[in-house]
């Protein structure tokens, strides 16, 4: 389960990419026990599943 690529983009949210669709959505879902935000694109392109997370840093502290 290694991404085939993975970079970080200004806005501080993280991007990889897989090309097993099981690979990301296990992926994902690990993110999202570990309370991040994610979104899964298919890149038509590049034949490859591109993951986006990212965490609000600001709704985590207020729920603490």
């Amino acid at each position: 389960m290694i991404p085939r690529e993975q970079t970080t983009i200004p806005t501080g949210k993280f991007v990889e990419r897989y090309t097993k669709r099981a690979d990301i959505l296990t992926r994902a879902g690990n993110l999202m026990e570990m309370g991040y935000n994610v979104t899964i694109e298919w890149e038509r392109a590049e034949s490859d599943w591109r993951l986006v997370y990212w965490k609000e840093m600001g709704k985590e502290a207020e729920s603490k």
